[in-house]
């Protein structure tokens, strides 16, 4: 894995958090700049996973031990 911008991580996670139809282009271009196609992929899916398992412990209350 390569180090990437910290301009391409905040445009991966603005193409995560993205609800409004596409992604704008300039804000794909900026991420298809750092990353191949797969790595996008790859990358959406992490953070898709991520996502569902903080809605999951959101809901059913979740205090981890410490």
């Amino acid at each position: 894995m390569h180090k990437a911008s910290p301009e391409a991580y905040q445009a991966m996670r603005t193409l995560s958090a993205y609800t409004g139809g596409h992604a704008p282009d300039e804000v794909y271009e900026q991420v298809h700049a750092q990353f191949s196609e797969e790595e996008i992929a790859k990358l959406s899916l992490a953070i898709a996973t991520i996502n569902a398992w903080n809605r999951l412990a959101v809901g059913m209350r979740f205090i981890p031990k410490v």
